[in-house]
Formats: structure tokens, sequence, C-alpha cells
């Protein structure tokens, strides 16, 4: 019995480890992938390399000079935007209470000009040639007295000490006038010119302080340096915007006109690239488009690779030549950032 039953039971283990392995094959058959690959029409002879769409006068990250809190946003991304355009707004009451007060100091110095240049006032110089005239009938008076008394003496009928306290008093009158004939000459004469001359710096100063505080308070105005497109806004109202150079700017902007390709080279295949060579490129994705180029430069330095495409053979050491090409025209949408595949022809090297 036993030597029967061994062949049966071998035979439905054979059978059953033969069904398993079949059904627990995983299946080979080919897939194709799903968005299929760049094909070039430049034929076999030419250089590929990574591109990536950008503005024509590439990002322009737009920041403020002077930190501050947001107090507007003018613009939104897709917005068209000229030369001088205000972006956003920072608070300004800071920077106008500062720009009263230095106006209220500039009228303040204009006032005291005016007044040193309006001398002699008209309503000072009738009390003066009043004071003048007084003092030439008290000269005269004592002058007429001196001689009355003068005559005396000589005659005997006065004393020495009569004569002279007469003549000490012309010589008084006399002084008194001289000095407010002085006095009436120098209101005549206006202002003294050293003291203009610095009035007149004192108002220079204060005008230089007001445009000072003018431009300060211009400068919370972020405006845009040239025409384009709002490329992205990475700032929000009440935020505190911090000055120089950030590690997200706080708004993008694009130049006008059309777009441009920056295209890496690997620096293996940089020697086989040509001035003015063509070139083409397509988009990523399931509905290609074609971007139809023209060659704009090729920048003279070759750089470190920034964008790795993830290959195992690739090295982050990489250095890859910038060759700039402008999109004259794409059979599908285009924006800026994507990344497309170029292919330059190469049959020229």
């Amino acid at each position: 019995m036993l030597r029967r039953l061994l062949p049966i039971a071998a035979a439905l283990s054979f059978g059953f480890a033969v069904a398993v392995t079949w059904l627990l094959t995983p299946s080979s058959a080919v897939t194709a992938p799903p968005n299929q690959p760049s094909r070039s029409t430049l034929g076999e002879s030419r250089v590929a390399g990574l591109g990536v769409v950008e503005p024509r006068g590439e990002r322009i990250a737009v920041g403020t000079a002077v930190p501050g809190i947001v107090d507007r946003i003018l613009v939104k991304p897709g917005d068209k935007v000229v030369e001088g355009q205000p972006l956003f707004v920072l608070e300004m009451n800071e920077r106008q209470a500062e720009l009263a007060m230095r106006l209220a100091a500039l009228q303040l110095e204009e006032g005291r000009l005016e007044r040193l240049a309006a001398q002699p006032r008209p309503e000072d110089l009738p009390p003066l040639e009043a004071k003048v005239k007084a003092a030439e009938v008290e000269a005269e008076r004592t002058r007429g007295t001196f001689d009355r008394v003068k005559a005396a003496r000589e005659a005997g009928a006065a004393s020495v000490e009569d004569l002279e306290q007469r003549r000490f008093a012309m010589l008084a009158a006399q002084a008194a006038l001289d000095q407010i004939r002085a006095e009436l000459v120098r209101v005549k004469a206006g202002a003294w010119k050293a003291d203009l001359e610095v009035a007149r710096r004192e108002v220079a100063s204060a005008k230089a302080a007001v445009e000072r505080a003018r431009t300060d308070l211009d400068r919370l105005t972020v405006k845009a340096p040239l025409a384009g497109t709002v490329l992205k806004v990475d700032v929000r109202e009440g935020e505190y915007a911090t000055a120089g150079k950030l590690d997200s700017a706080m708004v993008t902007l694009g130049d006008e006109g059309p777009m441009h390709v920056r295209v890496q080279v690997d620096e293996d295949d940089a020697v086989r690239v040509r001035e003015g060579a063509r070139a083409e490129a397509f988009t990523r994705g399931r509905d290609s488009a074609q971007l139809h180029l023209k060659f704009v430069r090729i920048e003279p330095s070759v750089v470190p690779k920034t964008s790795l495409r993830g290959l195992v053979t690739e090295r982050v050491d990489t250095r890859v030549l910038m060759v700039i090409y402008e999109v004259e025209k794409a059979d599908g949408p285009v924006y800026v950032g994507q990344q497309v595949d170029v292919f330059i022809d190469a049959s020229g090297s």
C-alpha cells in the first residue's frame, strides 16, 4: 500500500508546485510609458540639454530698501505693470510726521531770511530820523550857550568853571548826535551780509532736510523698476518687510517681450555648441508642444549645475554651459519656469 501511495503523493506535490509557480510568476509584458519622450528632428549630430523658460531679462526680485510694516499690496500675479508703477506700500505715519516737522523748520528759516532781507523796515526810519533832529537841536543849543558863556568870560562876567561846564555839555551833545546819525546809517544799510549768508545757508540746509524726508517717504512705496508682468507676490498686508536680499523675493517681475529658454549643456558637450546654432525645444507632459527657438547668446562661463535630473551617473559637481535662446513661436501654452527638452544642432562642430 505504501509503495502505491508514495508515487501518487509525489505527483500531486509536483503538480501543486508547478501550479503555484505559474500563478505567482509576475507578468513581463512591455508597457508604453505614460508620456512619450521628446524626439528631435535635427538628426544624430545634436546636443541635448535641459532648458528652463524665463523672462527676457530673467526674473527680477523686487524688495524694499527700508524695513517696515506692509500697509497695502497693489498688484497680483499676472498683472501687467509699467515702469515706476507702485507694487506695495509700507506704513508712512512716522515718515509723514517727520516731513511735516522738516517743512515747519524750513518755513521758520525762510521767515528769518525774509526778515533780514527786508531790513530796514520802513517804520524803523522815522523814529531814528526824529532822534537825529532832536540831537541836532540839542547840539545847536549847547553850542549857542557855550558861545555866550565864552563871550561873557572874555568880558569878565563868567567864571572859568561855567565855561568848562558849557564846553563839556556841547561836546556831549555833539557825541550823542554822532551816535544817533551812525545808528540811522546802520539801519538804512540793512542786514549785514554775513548774517544774510548764514541765513541763506540755514534755509538751504532746511530744504535739504525736507528733500531727504520726502525721499525717505517715497522709498516706502516700492515701484516697478521696469515694465513687465508680475510673476509672483510673496508678501502680505501686515507683514514686516525686511530690507536687503531675501531667500524669497517679495515681488517677482518678468520683463516684457518674448520669453527666453536657458539651456544647460553639460561641460563635456560644451565644445560642440557653436554661435548661432539651430535649436528646438519640446515641453514635457502628455501633450508636448514644440518651441521654435532663435539663438541669442552663449554665456562665457561654465557654472555648477543647479537643477539635477536624478540620474545615478550624474554627479553633484556637474558643471554646465548656459546657452540662451529666444522663443519665436510655441505650438502650445508655455509658462515661465517650465522645463523643456532642448536639442541643439551640432553638425558644424
